[in-house]
């Protein structure tokens, strides 16, 4: 099983088969795969931020602007959802919070500034 299939199981699956991806995830990041898992956790992390980006810049602002909500949207998420989450607490998510609770299951840094998230929008649109 690679990464992406743990995040996969880690987002969609039973609780029981969340929480033995996870440990797997933990568990079996060696230090001679972890080049390769950290850019696979990046390129989940990416793909799921650009989901999140899709539901929030419905209206089609301008790249900067979307940057800007993905930052607010990430800020609320990892302030209010993430850690009552990691508690294990039950929370509704909405679309672009769903895209984010997957990021962050990823593993991967989730970036902390507009213009990470601009040149993010920029190299993959």
């Amino acid at each position: 099983m690679n990464v992406i299939e743990i995040a996969v199981i880690a987002t969609t699956g039973t609780l029981e088969n969340q929480q033995n991806a996870r440990d797997y995830l933990h568990k079996s990041c060696r230090a001679e795969y972890h080049y390769s898992d950290n850019q696979l956790r990046k390129q989940a992390r990416d793909r799921f931020i650009l989901e999140c980006a899709d539901v929030l810049g419905a209206d089609n602002p301008d790249r900067w602007i979307l940057a800007g909500r993905i930052l607010q949207a990430v800020e609320r998420f990892q302030t209010f959802k993430w850690l009552r989450i990691k508690a294990g607490s039950y929370e509704s998510l909405s679309p672009s919070e769903q895209a984010l609770y997957r990021a962050f299951v990823t593993g991967a840094i989730i970036p902390s500034s507009q213009r990470t998230f601009y040149r993010l929008l920029t190299l993959w649109r």
